[in-house]
């Protein structure tokens, strides 16, 4: 019988202690429970879209075993109160402050704190876009403004400036935020280009980059396989922008 569950993109309950665990991070019980009430806002709601489908799969011992977990999560989960804004702005572990980011409307969460415009730049490209199958459409220009926000950081606990770059769509007017160090806040491009971290071994084999939000992916010459000791970068302007041929 299974002692332990995935239940939710590398969230782990153990049955027999009816704890979580996070990609065996540091993350706390009470860190993932308090992430899971940001997302799920109550026990209904949790048992509806992440545990009712995890017990329609399991066997019939360990699915006994997962519903009297379910019980013990059902007794305090009313009682949790989900992350602030500057509990999840202070989270050490990065995988896991990434993971409960994906939760908070990073834009609701600035506009919150207040912020004010910084500088703007933006830039047009020719894109290819593709069918859900991944069958080349066509190739299209597609126009993007780079905003780069000064956040007040006060409701962090944060007395320096704190910087994020609005992305957006002049096409679909859809809008995206990232956060920036403050070294790459005068220079819009330069501040995107920075989100995009790779192993500094296979720049020299980049082909061309495809993204969509903050999922990454980079398409190579050649294999190539990172040594373990590899410098992870962030790529400049003109190689981001070089590179890049698709977007959404």
């Amino acid at each position: 019988m299974e002692k332990e569950i995935v239940i939710n993109k590398g969230i782990v309950l153990n049955m027999d202690s009816v704890k979580f665990s996070f990609l065996n991070s540091e993350a706390s019980n009470t860190d993932i429970m308090k992430y899971l009430k940001l997302k799920y806002h109550s026990y209904e709601i949790l048992c509806r879209d992440l545990l009712n489908p995890v017990i329609n799969v399991l066997e019939k011992d360990s699915k006994i075993v997962f519903e009297k977990s379910c019980e013990e999560i059902k007794e305090i989960y009313n009682d949790i109160i989900p992350f602030s804004y500057k509990e999840a702005f202070e989270l050490k572990n990065d995988n896991f402050k990434a993971f409960v980011f994906g939760t908070i409307g990073v834009g609701e969460m600035i506009e919150n704190l207040g912020h004010t415009t910084y500088k703007v730049d933006g830039i047009t490209l020719t894109q290819k876009k593709y069918s859900p199958n991944g069958d080349f459409i066509e190739e299209y220009e597609h126009s993007n403004i780079f905003e780069v926000h000064k956040i007040n950081g006060e409701k962090l606990g944060i007395k320096e400036a704190i910087y994020a770059v609005k992305c957006w769509c002049t096409t679909t007017d859809k809008e995206h935020w990232l956060w920036i160090e403050e070294k790459y806040k005068d220079d819009p491009l330069e501040a995107i280009a920075s989100t995009f971290r790779v192993h500094e071994s296979i720049i020299p084999y980049i082909r061309a980059i495809k993204r969509q939000g903050d999922i990454l992916l980079c398409e190579l010459e050649k294999e190539v396989t990172p040594d373990k000791n590899d410098n992870i970068v962030p790529l400049s302007k003109e190689q981001y922008f070089g590179f890049l041929k698709a977007q959404a």
